[in-house]
């Protein structure tokens, strides 16, 4: 019998616990106000080289009566921090930011584009924000591409350019929020 993670809601949920305790980081996570919009979760495999998610996403309310669709979405998690979310419907629909897919390649696997690695560390996802923030950033993403769809790939907020190279940052909101990094 699995035992329940001892944490309260809103506690981080760090790399150790989702490698260690899979089904029970995914009990506590469905429990109701753990995670807006987290449907149904699921652990599809557990074993020393990966533990596999699979998510049920509800929209955003307003995006709900808009008609956005419920999303799938797989996260991978390797023991080494890499993270992946990769939709259950990747090829059916267009995507604006999404890696490549090449069959056989780990590296290669169709996830999300969700920030670019070059950006200051205010700006990028890391295991000490916790799975919760990493998976609400992969249920943001996945209501703007829904909302980019639907205005000729037209991101909701500031995009960043795809490819190497440096990032420059635009709006004075992000550039603010860069900033926290000198600090």
């Amino acid at each position: 019998m699995a035992h329940r993670l001892n944490r309260p809601l809103g506690a981080v949920i760090g790399l150790d616990e989702v490698m260690r305790r899979p089904k029970e980081v995914t009990q506590h996570l469905l429990r109701p106000g753990a995670v807006y919009g987290l449907a149904n979760m699921e652990v599809r495999t557990k074993d020393r080289r990966m533990v596999v998610f699979w998510l049920t996403l509800e929209p955003w309310a307003p995006m709900a009566e808009l008609g956005y669709p419920i999303e799938r979405v797989s996260i991978t998690v390797w023991p080494a921090g890499r993270v992946t979310a990769v939709t259950g419907d990747a090829g059916r629909r267009p995507w604006c930011h999404r890696y490549p897919f090449v069959l056989g390649r780990l590296d290669a696997l169709g996830d999300l584009c969700l920030w670019y690695p070059g950006d200051p560390r205010p700006l990028r996802w890391e295991w000490p924000d916790g799975f919760v923030a990493y998976i609400t950033i992969v249920h943001r993403h996945l209501q703007a591409e829904e909302y980019a769809r639907r205005n000729q790939c037209t991101w909701p907020a500031e995009d960043a350019p795809h490819g190497s190279g440096r990032h420059p940052i635009r709006t004075p909101a992000l550039q603010a929020l860069a900033a926290w990094e000198l600090l």
